[in-house]
Order: structure tokens, then sequence, then C-alpha cells
């Protein structure tokens, strides 16, 4: 029996193939989409050879590969910045050092194309090649005087480089680790040999003839006159005082007109601590062991030697971070070391001073140096500084002299932690029972703690952060620690929620007396307090006194908890209005309705989700508690009558409200 296989074709038309002939075109398909294989050859040799006239540069190179996979392969040549002018390959069976002309025609499976910004030359058979590349390249700089050649790695390299028609003083290519230059009548050529790499940097200068306005006949010589080289640098440098430590941050710039360098070294204090040292192409950097006399008779100085794997030319951008101990917070009289550059023709600078601690900074004795103004200072030493005391100028580092003094101040405390706004809800049972909520928006730094100071005769039910319920503490004057949140530096004014829920007994509510709540007190200041105290509504109450005024509307909006809805709806705080004038008031004389005298006791024992059949007892002893555990998320039951009362910038200090009350006529058959 034959098995088919239906499925549409991208046309929606259903196709139905036999089984095996299913399976062949899974293979062919495989086959199609099989990744090609990982090239493998090898760059045994290059030969380069480079002449340069008037014009341009003209550079060929003879690269000997064997390719030792059958399948295709990309091997990356030159750079695509190169023109390719023309180029040959043969196969050969052994590679020989004269392989530098091919005279018969190109290799049909020899390719040459563009891929990811070079020339590839691309191979499928395997076997010995040589490849001979004729080029045009650009020169590295306006005044032609350089050559930045890209090669792939090689094992040795051979390198020839002729200026035609000019005589150079000097060509240099640190690439080579032998060479040898010859000057003839038409030009100037170096010779040498490199080690595996993948750039070569030729510079070089060339020897001008200038000719008199008399000149002699054309047959008298005339002497050649050779090019000067000049360096130039100049350095921006800030200085950072603070804690007894100096902060030396340079920015050394050299220009470099017809020369070029590859070491650089620097004259420091030899008390400088160097930290870091930047530049391009750098390679490694020294310190002289021994400090050297000065010759002008100032302090002594260590080298500092700063070595690059090339020689730049044009211009050299070097950075360096320094330290130094001031040997004090506040010292008098402290020269600041100054950077000396050695092998430049002229040298100038720009220095700025700035404080990074609390400290005041004045200028004691100064010399070779002018004072400036701060808008005078180049834009990147400004951005880097961009508060500096001091500014200077100076035409000759060298000769520069800056004396400060420094004078540490006393550090003053500051606020790390705030309280945005705090509500203090209170249910009040007339068994005897208040249970309090505390609700603080906190924005903290550094403070690891919030101590409260709790009621007498409390019992701690829970304590929640950001949502999430955290272990308490206890210190050794019995006040409750909660272990706060810290923002980072870039978060330091978000705030998050803090939530306590306590139990206080309290004398139990009779026909008539009076009530009087404590709440707790925070260590930490608060913008705006907000209390909302829900009392039972069997009783009239008179006027509140205290220590906080009562309120008709809260200022602004209380925060929210983060933990699990409450089981009775709130009363908007926020803008309420009140149900009575608290200003003229003995005693509510509204009538309640006396079927919700009993809710209150209910709602408090049935809304922490307990089983039924466990008895609920408020006695600190009887309740389900444990020490050292993270404890439950507790739902705030909310009912009775609410009063409001609010003050502002609260700071260490503990809130009471006292309050009279009796029982209404119509809740209870005895008189008043």
């Amino acid at each position: 029996m034959d098995f088919f296989i239906s499925f549409h074709n991208t046309m929606g038309e259903e196709v139905s193939l036999a089984f095996p002939a299913y399976q062949e075109l899974v293979r062919e398909l495989e086959l199609i989409n099989k990744p090609l294989p990982k090239p493998f050859y090898v760059i045994p040799r290059v030969h380069v050879s480079g002449v340069v006239d008037t014009t341009c540069c003209v550079v060929t190179f003879t690269f000997q590969v064997e390719v030792l996979s059958g399948s295709w392969n990309f091997i990356p040549m030159l750079n695509a910045s190169a023109v390719l002018v023309e180029w040959r390959a043969k196969q050969v069976t052994v590679f020989q050092n004269d392989d530098l002309e091919i005279t018969h025609p190109v290799l049909q499976s020899v390719l040459f194309g563009i891929q990811n910004g070079k020339h590839v030359c691309v191979v499928q058979q395997p076997g010995k090649y040589v490849v001979i590349c004729k080029t045009k390249m650009p020169f590295a700089n306006d005044r032609k005087h350089a050559l930045t050649i890209d090669i792939p790695e090689c094992s040795v390299g051979d390198f020839i480089f002729r200026l035609k028609h000019t005589k150079a003083s000097q060509i240099t290519c640190p690439q080579l680790i032998s060479h040898a230059l010859a000057h003839d009548a038409d030009g100037t050529t170096l010779t040498g040999t490199f080690a595996p790499t993948t750039s070569l940097s030729v510079m070089w200068t060339q020897v001008l003839e200038v000719v008199a306005e008399m000149a002699p006949p054309k047959t008298e010589k005339v002497e050649p006159v050779k090019q000067e080289e000049m360096i130039t640098c100049e350095q921006n440098t800030s200085y950072s005082v603070g804690e007894g430590v100096l902060q030396v941050t340079s920015n050394i710039t050299y220009l470099l007109v017809n020369a070029s360098r590859s070491t650089f070294e620097l004259s420091i204090h030899p008390e400088l601590r160097v930290l870091q040292v930047d530049a391009e192409y750098l390679s490694k950097w020294t310190v002289s062991e021994t400090a050297l006399p000065n010759q002008s008779g100032g302090p002594s100085h260590v080298t500092l030697k700063v070595v690059l794997s090339r020689a730049v030319i044009d211009s050299f951008l070097l950075t360096l971070s320094l330290e130094m101990d001031m040997n004090g917070t506040s010292v008098q009289n402290f020269s600041l070391p100054v950077l000396h550059c050695f092998g430049v023709a002229r040298e100038k600078g720009n220095f700025v001073i700035e404080a990074r601690t609390n400290v005041e900074v004045n200028e004691s004795q100064v010399s070779g140096v002018a004072p400036i103004d701060v808008s005078e200072l180049p834009p990147a030493l400004l951005s880097a500084s961009p508060n500096p005391l001091l500014a200077y100028k100076s035409l000759n580092p060298k000769q520069s002299l800056i004396s400060i003094n420094v004078t540490k101040h006393k550090d003053t405390e500051v606020l790390i932690s705030a309280i945005d706004s705090a509500l203090f809800e209170v249910t009040v049972s007339s068994e005897g029972k208040a249970l309090h909520r505390l609700l603080m928006k906190v924005r903290n730094t550094q403070q690891q703690y919030m101590r409260a100071t709790l009621p007498a005769n409390h019992t701690i039910w829970s304590t929640v952060i950001a949502g999430k319920a955290i272990k308490p503490a206890m210190d050794d004057q019995g006040r409750l620690m909660v272990p706060l949140n810290k923002s980072s530096r870039d978060q330091a004014q978000n705030s998050f929620t803090v939530e306590m829920v306590f139990l206080v007994e309290i004398p139990r509510m009779s026909l008539r007396g009076s009530l009087d709540l404590d709440f707790a007190k925070i260590d930490i200041p608060s913008n705006v307090l907000m209390i909302a105290i829900h009392l039972p509504k069997q009783y009239k109450y008179s006027r509140f006194t205290g220590s906080i005024e009562e309120t008709k509307h809260f200022s602004t909006v209380p925060p929210a908890s983060e933990t699990a809805p409450q089981i009775s709806p709130i009363v908007p705080l926020y803008a309420a209005p009140i149900r009575r004038d608290s200003r003229r008031r003995a005693f509510d004389s509204e009538d309640e309705d006396e079927s919700e005298s009993m809710q209150l006791d209910d709602m408090v024992t049935n809304s922490f989700k307990m089983k039924e059949s466990a008895p609920i007892i408020y006695a600190a002893k009887s309740l389900q508690s444990r020490v050292g555990v993270v404890p439950v998320q507790v739902d705030f039951p909310v009912t009775g009558k609410e009063f409001r009362f609010e003050k502002l910038l609260v700071t260490d200090e503990a809130q009471h409200i006292h309050v009279n009350y009796k029982k209404s006529e119509n809740a209870s058959c005895c008189p008043w």
C-alpha cells in the first residue's frame, strides 16, 4: 500500500506526494539549507611592495595561500578602501621565494569580490596558490607623508617601500623587526621584514630643495634643506581637592608637524601616584624608580614613559589620572604638582581647581600663570569640571607654581529619611480594644530602621514595607524597629509605603466617661500627619482636645495601603465634609441605629480570617503570635463614627487625643 502526503503549496493549491518522493524532497531541502562549512586556509607569507610618486601610492601584494578544504573559502585580503587595479593567481606545487611575477592567464577557479568591507579571494579547490594584487591606496594624512596598509595575518612578511624622485630624511615603519634605508639618485628605499600583524604604518619626511633667486648654474649642486620637525603640546589639568587627597586628571594634546613619535615622556612629582593612562595604540607605561634633581632648582621629579604600539603623526591625545596625599584635610601653602612634557618645542596649559567635599580653597602663591575667568576655559575642561573655584592659564608649565590653602570645615547633620505623608487610623471597640493602623509614604537614603514608640499595652500584629510583610525587631528602649528600603542615587526621590498594625488595650466604655487615645511616636519627621478615628455609633461625643486639631477634611490625599483590600468600604477621607460642627458641640444629639451597636466587635473578631472554631481573645498572651517570623498581612476593619485630625510638620513627638462620651438614650434604658 502506498502512502501519500498532502500539503498546500505557496499558491494555496493542495498537492499530494507519495511518501518516498516526500522523503527525497526533504533531503534536498536539507542540503539546500545546510550552512557552508567553516573555511580552512593558511597564509604563510606576504610580500608587500609600495611605490610613492608625486600623485599616488601604488602597493603590490603577493600572497602565498594554502587552501585546506574543498568547500568555498572566502579569504579576506585587503581593505575595501584600496582600489584593486589588477589581480592574478596561479596554482603551484611548492612555494618559492621568487613567486613575485605571474605571466600566464588568470585561473578561472579563483575569484575576487567584496564582503564585509574587505576584498576577498574566493577559492573552492584545495591546494597552494600565489595571488598577486596591484592596488592604489589613499594617504593617511593631507600632507601625503603617511600610509596605513591593512593586511591579513601571515607567518612572515617582506616589505619594500620606495619614494620615487624624492629624497627622504627618514622613513619609519614600527612593525618592521629589521630594516634598511638606501638612497640613490632616483629616490629612497626602505626594506625590511615584519612579524605577524594586521596593519603596517609607514611615515616619512621629505627633503626639499630650495633654490635662491640668483641660483648658480644647473651644473652646480644645491645643498638640500631639511624640513624642520616641530612638536607642541597643550595640557588641560584639573585638581580636585578633598578628604586629604588631591586627584589630578590631565588631558595632554600633542601636535606633530613633519614628525612622528611612538614614545612620550613626562616629568611628574615623585609623590604622585599614576592610577591610569589612556591613549590610542597604548602598549605600556612605566615610571622611573628614582627621583631626578630638577636642573632649574625646583623640586625633584620622576619620569613617566608612555610607549605606543605604532608611531603617530599629526595629533595625539594622552589622558592621565593621578592622585597625591596632601598630609591632612586642612593644609597651608600646598604646591600643586604641575606636569611637564619632554621633547616638545612649545608647551602651554590650562589649570582648574575644584573642591570635592566641604573644603574652602584659597589661592596662596602663584607664579608663571595668569588667573582667567571660567568662561575662558576650553569646553572639554569645563565639562569635566563644571564648578571650578580657581582657573589659570600658563604659557610655560615648566616654570609654573600654584600654591593653595585648604581649610576643612565641620560636617553638619542632614535629613536622610523623611515621611511625605502619614495616616494613623484607629478603630475603637466599646469592649476596650483600639486597633491602630499606620500608613506612611517614606523616602530614605541611609537610615536602616524606623523606630516607633508604641502606646502601652500594645500587641503588634503586622508590619509591611512596600506591600511585603517583614520581620520587625525591638531595641533596648522597647521601641519597635522596622527595617527600611534604601533608594539608589538616581531613585533618591522615590517613596515607598510603610504599614504597621497593632492592637492596644484601653478601658472599657461605660454609659458615660472619657476616652484617651495615645498614638505611636515615629523617629522620622513627617510633612503632614493625618488621623482618622472610628468610634462606636451608640455613643455621643463632646469636643476633642489634645495635641492635634480636628478638621473637616484632609488637605492632601492620604497614603493608601498596598496590602489586601479592606472588608468594608472606607468613606473618602480627602475633602469629605464632617457631619457636625465641632466648634459648637457639647455632645452629639443625633440618633444612631441601635442595630449597629455591636458590629465593631464582630468585625474586629472576624476580619482576620481565622478559623471559626478558634476563639478570638485579644489578650497578648493568648494571640497566635511568634517571635522572629514574618507576620501575616492583616485586613483593617473600618466602622463607626469617623473623626479626622491633621497636623503639619511633625517631628519626634507623640500625639494624644481626649474626648468625653455618653451613651445614646435610645441605645440604653439607663438615663444620662
